[in-house]
């Protein structure tokens, strides 16, 4: 299992780690009521979960999305 890094996703289609600008990263709520990370690169849309106990963390450096 690799340790991906904050800005990096790995993308499921074309199974390699994308590297993101922070300014495509968002946070969001799901209907779950858990905490993800979503992007979007080169018209790929990706989702990475991230603990509860990082919301609050991830969002003052990315934001949050429009369903948070």
């Amino acid at each position: 299992m690799v340790k991906l890094k904050t800005n990096e996703f790995y993308c499921v289609q074309c199974r390699k780690v994308l590297k993101v600008p922070p300014s495509k990263i968002k946070v969001v709520k799901l209907k779950n009521g858990n905490h993800a990370l979503r992007a979007t690169h080169q018209g790929k849309k990706l989702v990475r979960f991230i603990s509860n106990a990082d919301e609050s963390k991830m969002v003052k450096k990315y934001g949050r999305g429009r369903n948070s």
